[in-house]
């Protein structure tokens, strides 16, 4: 069985989270300290490469003043 996430919901993940934290202004760094993380955690979800669990992805969703739903939206179209 494999429990890996797809590559496609990595990515779109990982494109999400840097420009919802962006937008608002906040590094790595601080995104980190408000959601209880360390910044290499935020750096691994950003660059794709960190699976990241149910709960997890609530408390970064609170951190960034989205809704859960925000993190997975499409990519955009080039």
């Amino acid at each position: 069985m494999n429990r890996k996430a797809s590559a496609e919901i990595l990515e779109i993940l990982s494109f999400n989270v840097k420009r919802l934290r962006e937008a608002r202004g906040l590094t790595q760094e601080e995104l980190a300290r408000i959601c209880g993380y360390h910044r290499t955690y935020i750096s691994s979800i950003e660059q794709g490469i960190r699976n990241v669990s149910l709960a997890n992805l609530s408390v970064l969703a609170a951190g960034l003043g989205c809704k859960l739903e925000d993190l997975f939206r499409s990519l955009p179209k080039p």
